[in-house]
């Protein structure tokens, strides 16, 4: 989300006194040029309302260890949050997720430089691909190892699945899977070796 977008949120959240839930574990990949913006870094007037959740999951890799931080400046909500956790049965991070996040962020620079160089080359081999097909389009991606490809305009989910999962075999993740309102977008994942992900554009230009 851009400035305006955090702000007009803000706004909204003050205006209609609800709690705001930030997620923002992908904050650790973004693309050159870029830069996360963190709602409470451009409206901190909200920090008394805000939950911000980060993770090394996503950019790492580790969702198995299930860890993440949460930042609440507001000390009522976050004691709020402490009792919730502790009656809900949630301690300590266990002894591998507490050394894998450490790990992460201290000693992994050069591993996620080679995954953000693996991503950067599947992206545009993504962006070729799409532009090969008439009524589709890239929703250029700000951040993150996962790209949403706009297809409405190639004809209705029922068909874009024929032709992508049925005929050429390839299996990105459907709009309608993270809602209705989303029906005709594709969301594809860049975080694997080119050669598959190269075969499986391959699969969808054997189509065309």
């Amino acid at each position: 989300m851009g400035e305006e977008d955090l702000l007009w949120l803000a706004d909204r959240a003050e205006a209609h006194d609800v709690i705001v839930m930030s997620d923002d574990v992908h904050a650790d990949f973004t693309h050159p040029g870029q830069r996360h913006r963190f709602l409470l870094d451009v409206a901190p007037s909200v920090s008394g309302r805000t939950f911000t959740f980060t993770s090394p999951a996503k950019t790492f890799n580790i969702p198995g260890l299930e860890t993440t931080h949460v930042i609440v400046p507001d000390g009522v909500l976050r004691e709020c949050l402490e009792t919730g956790l502790r009656a809900a049965g949630f301690h300590n991070p266990s002894f591998f997720s507490d050394a894998a996040t450490r790990a992460a962020y201290r000693e992994s620079d050069d591993w996620l430089a080679e995954v953000e160089a693996i991503v950067a080359v599947n992206l545009e081999t993504l962006r070729r691909t799409v532009d090969r097909f008439d009524g589709v389009r890239l929703v250029e991606p700000q951040g993150t190892f996962l790209a949403w490809v706009d297809a409405r305009g190639a004809g209705s989910e029922e068909d874009l699945k024929r032709f992508i999962t049925d005929e050429a075999h390839v299996v990105p993740s459907y709009g309608t899977d993270f809602g209705s309102e989303y029906g005709g977008y594709l969301r594809f994942n860049l975080a694997c070796p080119h050669s598959q992900f190269e075969e499986a554009m391959n699969r969808l230009l054997s189509r065309v």
